[in-house]
């Protein structure tokens, strides 16, 4: 295997680990993201703003990332090689 930048001395069998780890480390967010907006559905009948201020970054947030995850995914499995 031709040695390249993106090669990491401890993965040598992986191609690009960047992109892989990069989707991995913002599905944890996303899925961090979750508990808040759980937490908001016991507050739903109340007339309060400890929950809107929380689905205002919360929501948009996710749909960006998400958004980049998903285009990520999308590139990495385009670029997918198997060898025998």
């Amino acid at each position: 295997m031709a040695k390249s930048r993106w090669v990491r001395p401890q993965c040598p069998h992986k191609r690009n680990p960047i992109k892989s780890e990069q989707v991995c480390g913002l599905a944890r967010i996303v899925r961090a993201m979750v508990e808040p907006e759980l937490l908001n559905n016991t507050l739903w009948d109340e007339r309060d703003l400890t929950n809107s201020s929380c689905k205002r970054v919360i929501f948009p947030e996710t749909c960006v990332l998400t958004d980049h995850i998903l285009k990520l995914v999308e590139g990495i499995i385009a670029n997918l090689r198997f060898f025998n």
